[in-house]
C-alpha cells in the first residue's frame, strides 16, 4: 500500500517553485538595472565626446591666439635689416666716441618699424584717462611695442609702451637667460586689466665663434581682452562654461572673466579641496570628471587641457543635472517599459507552472484555469495601459509580424488589438513604412541597444511625423527577437512651431509695410539692412541662433520711427538739435515696445546697441568696444551701408562704393574692422546685394 503523502512533501514542490521564480524575478531585475548601467555608461561617454570636441576646439583657439600674438615680436626679431641695425648700433655703441651712436639714422627706422608693426598686429592703443583724473595728467600706456639691447635698456618703443615694472624685469631677465621666446603670463596692469607680455631674443647677424650671439629682445605688451571671447563661441548648453585657471603657490586662480560675473582674476581658491573641479583639472589634467563641483557649487562634467607654453589648464565643464537630463527622462521610461515586460513574463511563468504541476485531472484543469484567467487578468492589465495612452505601441517578432499592437494602433486600421497579432508589418503598414520600420528594428536586435529617432511614418492612411523608440525585449522560450516600438505623434508640435513661425514673419512684414508708408524715404529700408546683415554674419560664420537674431533685430529696426513725427522724417531742409534728438530717441521707443517679447536671442540689445559706436560716442548709452553685442555690430554697419546709398528728405543717395570708402575710413573708431572687411569683400568680391544699383533723388 502506498505511502499517503504528508502536507510537507506536498509544499515541497511549492516551495521550490517559489524559490526559482523569485530567483528569475531577481536575475531579471539584476539584468534590467545592469542594462540602465550601461546606458548611463554609454550617455557619459556620449557627454565626455561632446565636451572634448568643444574643449579641443576652444584650446587650438587659445593656441592659435598665442601663436600670433608671439608670432608678432618672433616675426620682428627675424628681420634682417632689424638685425642689421641692432647689430650697428651695438657695435657704435662699443666705440670710443658713444655720441656717434646716438646720432645714426637707425633708431628712426626701429621706432618707424614698431609703430606700423603695432596698428597693423593689435600691439598699439591709446590709453584712456582713468575716472576722477585730469585728462591733462598722462596717462600709462596698456599696449605697445619695444626693442631692447643685450642688457635690457630700451632702444625704440611706441609711444603707448607702458614702462617696466619690477616683475616685467623679471619676465626681461627670464627671456635673456633662456635665449628663446618667452611669454609673460596674465597680470592686471596699472589699470587693473588683463595683459600679457610676449618676448624673443633678436640675434646678431655675425658672431665671432660660429655661434647665434644675443643681440638684443623685441618685447609686445596687450591686454587680452580678444581672448576671452574665444571661450565663449558657439555655446549651446545654458550652464556650459569654459575656464581658463593656473595652479600657484597653493592655490587655483580663475584667468578669465567667470559667469557669475566675476572679473579676470579676481577669484582665488585653494587647490587642495577635494571635490573642486578646478583643482582636480589641474592635478589631473586631461582627465574626464563626473562629480566634481565648481566655484558655484554645483556638481559638473568636466574634461581639461593643458598648454606647452604657459602652466595654464582650460577646463570646459557643464551642470551635471543638465547634461544628463535626457538620461534620467530615457532611463523613467526604460524602467517603466522593462518592468511592465518582466510582469507580463512572471505571470506567463507562473501560468506555465501552475499548468505543469498538477498531480490529477482536475486539480490540473483547476489550476489551468486559475493560470489562464491571471494571464487574461495581467494581458487585461497591460492592454488597459497601452489603450489609455496617445503613442501608438507595438512589438514585432522575429519574422516581422506584430506579437503585440495596443487599440490606438488596431483602431487606425479598423481592425482588434487581436487581429493585428496575426499579421505582418507588410501587410498592416505597406511596403514603404514596413521596410522603414524594420530596417531599424534589424539594427535595435543586431547591436542589442535601443535607438530613439524621428521619423516620418504614414500610419491609418495619414503621414504623421512621430518621436518612435526602439527597445529589444529578453529572450524567453521561443520568444525571440523581439523589439518594442514606441510611436509618439509630434506632428502638431511641429506644424505648430513652424505656424507660429510664419505668424511672427507676416507680422514683422507687417509693420515695415506700415513703417514704408510713415517714412516713405525708408522704404525697404529694413528689407536691405537684414539682407547686408545675414550676409555679414553668414560670412562670419555665426551661428543659427545668431543668424536668427541679426534677421529679427534687421527686420524691426527701424520701429521705433512709428514714434517719430513724420514732418521730421520728410523734413527737406536740414534738422534742428531737437529735431536730431527726437529722432535718436527712435531706439527708445523700440525698446520700450520689444522689451517684454520673449526673443530666443539678444534681439533688443541689438537694435537699441545698433547706434553705438566702437569709441563711444554713439547713443543711447555710449557704449564702447567689447560693451557692444557681435550682432550690433553687424547691425550698425549694414544700417549706415544701406542709409547712406538710400536718399532722404534732406540728401540724395551716395554711390555705394563712396559709402563703403567712408565706412570703411570709421573703422575702429565706429564700426568693428572684422565687419567692416567682411562687408567690402561680398560687395567687391562675392557680387554685392541684390539693390545695389546707384540711385539718386531728383
Amino acid at each position: 500500500m502506498a505511502k499517503p503523502l504528508t502536507s510537507s512533501k506536498l509544499r515541497r514542490p511549492v516551495y521550490v517553485a517559489i524559490a526559482t521564480l523569485i530567483t528569475l524575478l531577481a536575475l531579471g531585475t539584476y539584468l534590467i538595472f545592469s542594462f540602465i548601467d550601461g546606458e548611463l555608461e554609454r550617455d557619459l561617454q556620449v557627454s565626455e565626446d561632446k565636451l572634448s570636441l568643444v574643449a579641443d576646439s576652444r584650446h587650438d583657439a587659445v593656441n592659435q591666439w598665442l601663436e600670433q600674438q608671439i608670432s608678432v615680436v618672433r616675426d620682428l626679431s627675424r628681420n634682417a635689416s632689424l638685425q642689421l641695425y641692432m647689430t650697428q648700433l651695438a657695435v657704435a655703441r662699443n666705440q670710443i666716441n658713444p655720441a656717434a651712436a646716438e646720432d645714426m639714422y637707425q633708431q628712426i627706422y626701429l621706432e618707424e618699424l614698431l609703430t606700423v608693426s603695432a596698428v597693423k598686429s593689435g600691439f598699439a592703443d591709446t590709453p584712456q584717462p582713468l575716472q576722477g583724473i585730469n585728462a591733462n595728467v598722462p596717462q600709462l600706456g596698456e599696449a605697445g611695442l619695444a626693442i631692447l639691447d643685450a642688457s635690457g635698456s630700451v632702444l625704440a618703443a611706441t609711444s603707448a609702451m607702458p614702462p617696466f615694472d619690477s616683475d616685467m624685469r623679471q619676465a626681461i631677465g627670464k627671456a635673456i637667460a633662456k635665449n628663446r621666446p618667452y611669454i609673460r603670463d596674465v597680470f592686471l596692469n596699472a589699470q587693473q586689466h588683463p595683459s600679457m607680455a610676449f618676448i624673443a631674443p633678436v640675434y646678431a647677424i655675425q658672431a665671432d665663434d660660429g655661434k647665434p650671439q644675443l643681440a638684443g629682445l623685441v618685447i609686445g605688451v596687450k591686454q587680452v581682452g580678444a581672448l576671452f571671447p574665444l571661450l565663449r563661441r558657439g555655446q549651446i548648453q545654458t550652464s556650459a562654461e569654459t575656464l581658463l585657471v593656473r595652479a600657484q603657490n597653493g592655490s587655483i586662480t580663475y584667468i578669465n572673466p567667470q559667469a557669475d560675473g566675476t572679473p579676470a582674476l579676481q577669484r582665488r581658491l585653494s587647490a587642495g579641496l577635494d571635490q573642486l573641479a578646478a583643482a582636480f583639472a589641474t592635478a589631473h589634467p586631461g582627465r574626464f570628471a563626473t562629480t566634481k563641483r565648481d566655484y558655484t557649487g554645483n556638481e559638473v562634467l568636466l574634461v581639461s587641457r593643458t598648454f606647452n607654453q604657459l602652466p595654464w589648464v582650460l577646463i570646459h565643464k557643464v551642470d551635471r543635472d543638465e547634461a544628463m537630463a535626457p538620461f534620467y527622462a530615457h532611463r523613467r521610461f526604460l524602467l517603466t517599459t522593462f518592468f511592465l515586460v518582466l510582469f507580463v513574463i512572471t505571470a506567463v511563468i507562473i501560468a506555465a507552472w501552475r499548468n505543469g504541476s498538477s498531480r490529477r485531472y482536475r486539480q490540473t484543469a483547476t489550476q489551468l484555469e486559475q493560470a489562464n484567467n491571471l494571464l487574461k487578468t495581467q494581458s487585461t492589465l497591460l492592454q488597459t495601459i497601452t489603450n489609455n495612452v496617445t503613442d501608438y505601441i507595438f512589438i514585432v517578432n522575429g519574422s516581422g509580424g506584430f506579437t503585440f499592437a495596443n487599440q490606438l494602433l488596431a483602431i487606425s486600421y479598423g481592425m482588434k488589438p487581436e487581429e493585428l497579432e496575426r499579421k505582418t508589418l507588410p501587410s498592416v503598414f505597406g511596403p514603404y513604412v514596413s521596410d522603414k520600420i524594420s530596417q531599424v528594428v534589424a539594427t535595435v536586435k543586431k547591436e542589442g541597444e535601443s535607438q530613439t529617432l524621428q521619423q516620418a511614418l504614414e500610419i491609418g492612411g495619414i503621414q504623421r511625423n512621430f518621436h518612435a523608440t526602439y527597445i529589444p525585449l529578453p529572450t524567453f522560450g521561443k520568444l525571440s527577437g523581439q523589439v518594442l516600438v514606441v510611436a509618439h505623434d509630434i506632428t502638431d508640435l511641429i506644424a505648430g512651431e513652424t505656424r507660429r513661425n510664419d505668424i511672427k514673419w507676416q507680422l514683422i512684414s507687417t509693420l515695415t509695410k506700415i513703417l514704408d508708408r510713415h517714412d516713405p524715404y525708408s522704404v525697404e529700408h529694413s528689407v536691405r539692412v537684414t539682407e547686408v546683415a545675414l550676409s555679414i554674419a553668414k560670412r562670419l560664420r555665426l551661428d543659427e541662433k545668431q543668424q536668427e537674431t541679426v534677421r529679427l533685430a534687421g527686420s524691426l529696426i527701424n520701429l521705433g520711427k512709428f514714434f517719430v513725427p513724420k514732418e521730421i522724417l520728410t523734413k527737406k531742409g536740414p534738422l534742428a538739435g531737437e529735431e536730431w534728438q527726437q529722432l535718436y530717441n527712435h531706439v527708445v521707443h523700440a525698446e520700450r515696445i520689444l522689451q517684454d517679447v520673449p526673443f530666443d536671442g539678444p534681439v533688443v540689445e541689438a537694435i537699441v546697441q545698433s547706434n553705438e559706436c566702437l569709441d563711444g560716442s554713439g547713443y543711447p548709452k555710449a557704449l564702447t568696444k567689447d560693451e557692444i553685442i557681435l550682432p550690433a555690430r553687424i547691425l550698425a554697419v549694414a544700417n549706415a551701408l544701406v542709409a547712406m546709398t538710400n536718399p532722404r528728405a534732406w540728401r540724395n543717395s551716395m554711390p555705394i562704393h563712396d559709402a563703403l570708402n567712408i565706412i570703411h575710413e570709421n573703422a575702429d573708431t565706429k564700426y568693428d574692422r572684422r565687419v567692416v572687411v567682411t562687408l567690402m569683400d561680398i560687395v567687391e568680391n562675392r557680387g554685392g546685394f541684390s539693390w545695389n544699383e546707384e540711385r539718386s533723388v531728383a
